[in-house]
């Protein structure tokens, strides 16, 4: 980051990036995405380290796919200083 040099994409097929929290110790990237789901990304090895779907509590799955659709889309991220824990804010509140 100290150079702004471009080393590496992450790349998520047809989904739109919503926001981008980066750890400020450890190389760590979390990036939430319009599929409702909020990516984990390890930058020093360059891999995808998992996901996991923000939805609240009043949603439901869809009857006919049986998979949960996000409405409520994450629009801020934060990385709390122990890395361990993710904060997030959507667009309802």
């Amino acid at each position: 980051m100290t150079d702004l040099e471009h080393l590496v994409n992450f790349i998520v097929p047809k989904e739109e990036c919503l926001c981008v929290a980066m750890h400020q110790f450890k190389p760590f990237l979390v990036s939430a995405y319009t599929d409702g789901y909020i990516r984990f990304f390890d930058l020093q090895e360059s891999k995808n380290l998992g996901r996991c779907l923000i939805v609240s509590a009043n949603e439901e799955p869809n009857p006919t796919t049986n998979q949960i659709e996000a409405t409520d889309l994450v629009s801020h991220l934060r990385i709390l200083p122990s890395g361990n824990h993710i904060f997030c804010a959507t667009k309802n509140g």
